[in-house]
């Protein structure tokens, strides 16, 4: 099972009143045909999430517009960007050693209008690592962390 990085990228905020708060994403090298975006994995998400400059790009197929959920409609979006459910492939990349993981599912929202939030993104939710049976393993130390993502 190859392992593939996870890039701790910290980002320290400082309150007005003195306290230092470090904020952390985890990043991970990615490639969807021939686009190579910007990608973290997002423990909260529950869905992956594809910007509009990066659905432009690249090939995916339509699942749906609307979430039905007990009976009730809804649109989907993603922080209040309208979106659709798509599939693509992914592929893992390790910058280190040059290899590659086999391509991988990617079930996620894909933006149909720019927004100003993570432009040129994707955000890797918690139906990636379980749509794909990987296991990601990460180490938290106090103010940084890091990780792998190992793709069967």
């Amino acid at each position: 099972m190859p392992d593939f990085p996870v890039n701790v990228r910290a980002k320290d905020y400082v309150t007005e009143r003195g306290f230092t708060a470090r904020s952390l994403r985890l990043y991970v090298t990615v490639q969807i045909g021939s686009v190579n975006p910007p990608s973290f994995v997002d423990t909260g998400a529950p869905f992956s999430f594809a910007s509009f400059s990066v659905a432009r790009q690249i090939r995916w197929q339509l699942l749906g517009s609307t979430f039905v959920a007990l009976g009730r409609p809804s649109p989907i979006d993603w922080q209040s960007i309208p979106c659709d459910l798509g599939e693509t492939t992914i592929t893992l990349h390790d910058p280190t050693t040059a290899s590659q993981s086999r391509p991988v599912r990617l079930i996620g929202k894909f933006a149909r209008a720019r927004h100003s939030v993570l432009p040129n993104s994707v955000v890797l939710g918690m139906n990636f690592v379980t749509d794909n049976s990987i296991d990601f393993v990460l180490h938290g130390v106090p103010g940084s962390a890091s990780g792998v993502l190992s793709v069967p």
